[in-house]
């Protein structure tokens, strides 16, 4: 991927992670302090019913180098970045228990993160799956 998008984040123990986007917003990737990637998020871009664009999360990892970098308020960094960048809605499933091909099922600790991005708006509340 190469980065067309790209801000810094500062973690609570002051390292600096980069999360940049890619040109059609489907790909955010994070590299730590030391240009590893330590995490990625990925999107499908759909239209709407109304022909307008919007994106659905299909898969999210940040623990690439560790669990040290989970629960840093990284992905809630990224999808507001996201989301500043091209203003459309992001969609996420729901937790329902379903194996999806796609891979837009949630796992591990999504259920929360879908749940608490919700809950601050940078995930649409609907399933519009």
């Amino acid at each position: 991927m190469i980065p067309e998008n790209t801000t810094d984040y500062t973690l609570p123990s002051g390292e600096v992670v980069t999360i940049s986007i890619d040109v059609g917003g489907t790909e955010i990737c994070v590299r730590n302090s030391r240009g590893e990637q330590i995490g990625r998020i990925e999107l499908d871009s759909r239209e709407d019913p109304r022909g307008r664009e919007e994106f659905f999360l299909t898969w999210a990892y940040l623990d690439m180098k560790g669990e040290q970098y989970k629960r840093q308020g990284i992905g809630r960094e990224a999808l507001k970045f996201h989301r500043e960048m091209f203003g459309s809605p992001i969609h996420a499933q729901s937790d329902d228990g379903l194996t999806r091909d796609d891979g837009s099922h949630l796992i591990q600790d999504a259920p929360g993160f879908v749940a608490a991005m919700r809950n601050e708006g940078l995930i649409e509340l609907d399933d519009h799956a």
